[in-house]
């Protein structure tokens, strides 16, 4: 029988055993949405940033009536296994994917016997939907039951177009699932609905090996439907969610999960948003990102869902500085903030994330919390809300959120720290104030572009050591002067890789890896 098959006869048995032992009936239980924007970053929303060149009106908002956190990460600065985190509650470098992201034709990322965030609410009898960019890998259906390939050149393929996705997010709790495959700058070009392509496949689109000038156009080529255009990607998604929320009602709890395809490219925003911002497309994409959260508000207000609904609204990563990063810098707009990096990086700007969470009634409105978080804690705090218990198998690096969220008293800190991956697969570890890279500074960033704000030398060392609190920026390492706190996180991170695990549980085995060179600093790389 397979671990889910098990997960839910015993979710079932401990229900019928303690029917109103402390337990909310299912109408009571709130509605969560989880609303995922693709390369937003810390910096681009006003209420983050006081000199941000755009008024982020919505989300500005939903912060005042919720809570903001100002020292939220996620696991990686980069989309696949930040993604694979969030539904997990993994450390992504515990899966297969030890560094690097993942193309539109990889298979599932998520072995689907793992328990993801989605089983723990349609074990509780949720509706659960999956709408936008999924980018953690598909079963694609082929000819000869080959991974799937495709020649650009001349349009032959394996795929088979037609027939039913063997594996998908369907197989891991969601009922539901419409959107695309990966990134919008990703082919095929076509948008799925749960385990069909709702698009035909009628040509290729993408002309380029690399991104040229023009970010707002599809450049790798591939198979593609002639009806799916660079601009209609966020409002086809974003008319989709709308139309989901319409279809629910209090009798029923319901999640979604809606990770949206902006300001990632292409940066093509739609009309009604081009030259919104005065200055660029990239911040006009992002005024389209707060006026979507601005409507699925309004959607939960008109069904009178919004009360008993919580909005959680985060990013992947950080912004990505291929997209004109000196124009916007050299404009005032500074979409990583004060911190160092970009997406990619090792750097705090890679992983450093704006989080907002509103639940009405239960989170004190306008609350700041510089509480350092994890996207791999949602996992645990579904659970603490449907009151459901982890296998150890499970969420082996989720911590509950929810006495933060709801006022109560917890253990501070909450996490005992907060480990973060960049794209080359280079650690780092924050613990209180301090933070070390287990990479030199070359390594930990500059995938695609350095920050050119920082350009101090770190001096030649192997690791590095910042302190957070007197140095947000990371301008000044102190490895050399402070060796016993880089021994205590080096041992404190590797008891985490040797466990399988950050949290307090029976140790668990890491995904397999023939090679694991960035863990150089354990005996078992």
């Amino acid at each position: 029988m397979k671990k889910k098959a098990i997960y839910s006869f015993i979710v079932f048995a401990i229900l019928f055993c303690t029917t109103g032992k402390n337990l909310y009936s299912q109408s009571s239980y709130p509605n969560v949405i989880f609303i995922l924007a693709d390369d937003m970053g810390y910096g681009d929303l006003s209420c983050n940033n006081p000199d941000s060149k755009i008024n982020t009106v919505n989300l500005d908002a939903l912060a005042k009536e919720g809570m903001r956190f100002t020292a939220a990460h996620s696991s990686s600065s980069v989309c696949t296994p930040s993604r694979y985190s969030i539904l997990t509650g993994r450390y992504n470098w515990r899966s297969v994917l030890k560094s690097g992201v993942f193309n539109a034709y990889n298979p599932p990322l998520i072995d689907s016997s793992r328990i993801t965030i989605a089983d723990i609410f349609n074990n509780k009898g949720y509706n659960t939907a999956v709408i936008g960019k999924w980018h953690l890998g598909l079963g694609f259906p082929t000819t000869d039951k080959k991974a799937a390939k495709f020649n650009a050149k001349n349009g032959e393929t394996n795929i088979d177009f037609k027939k039913a996705f063997p594996q998908g997010p369907n197989d891991l709790g969601f009922n539901y699932f419409y959107g695309i495959a990966a990134s919008a700058d990703m082919p095929p070009y076509m948008f799925i609905r749960n385990r069909y392509f709702s698009s035909s496949y009628d040509t290729i689109k993408g002309n380029e090996k690399k991104m040229n000038a023009d970010h707002s156009k599809f450049f790798r080529p591939g198979p593609a439907s002639i009806a799916v255009e660079p601009k209609d990607v966020l409002p086809a998604i974003s008319t989709e969610a709308v139309n989901y929320i319409k279809q629910q009602t209090s009798a029923k709890p319901f999640f979604l999960y809606f990770p949206i395809t902006a300001p990632h490219t292409p940066v093509a925003p739609s009309d009604q948003f081009v030259g919104a911002s005065k200055l660029h497309p990239y911040l006009d994409f992002c005024l389209e990102v707060d006026h979507t959260v601005g409507k699925i508000i309004s959607t939960l207000k008109e069904k009178g869902l919004y009360e008993n609904t919580v909005i959680i609204f985060t990013s992947d990563n950080g912004y990505a500085p291929y997209v004109d990063v000196k124009f916007l810098e050299d404009h005032g707009h500074y979409p990583s903030y004060i911190y160092r990096g970009y997406k990619a990086d090792a750097w705090e700007g890679g992983h450093r994330v704006p989080l907002i969470v509103s639940w009405p009634n239960k989170i004190e409105a306008a609350k700041i919390s510089n509480e350092p978080v994890s996207l791999t804690d949602w996992f645990a705090t579904a659970a603490n809300i449907t009151q459901t218990k982890i296998p150890d198998n499970a969420g082996e690096d989720s911590y509950n959120l929810l006495p933060l969220l709801l006022g109560k008293k917890y253990p501070h800190p909450l996490r005992e720290a907060i480990v973060s991956h960049s794209i080359k697969g280079e650690f780092c570890i924050q613990q209180g104030a301090w933070k070390l890279i287990l990479c030199n500074e070359k390594a930990a960033g500059g995938a695609w572009l350095a920050d050119k704000r920082f350009d101090a030398s770190q001096g030649n060392t192997p690791y590095m050591l910042f302190n957070m609190e007197l140095d947000p920026g990371e301008t000044v390492n102190v490895y050399h002067k402070n060796p016993e706190i880089v021994s205590r996180l080096k041992i404190l991170l590797t008891s985490y890789i040797n466990k399988g695990r950050s949290t307090k549980g029976k140790p668990q085995k890491n995904d397999f890896a023939e090679k694991w060179p960035q863990i150089n600093w354990t005996e078992n790389r």
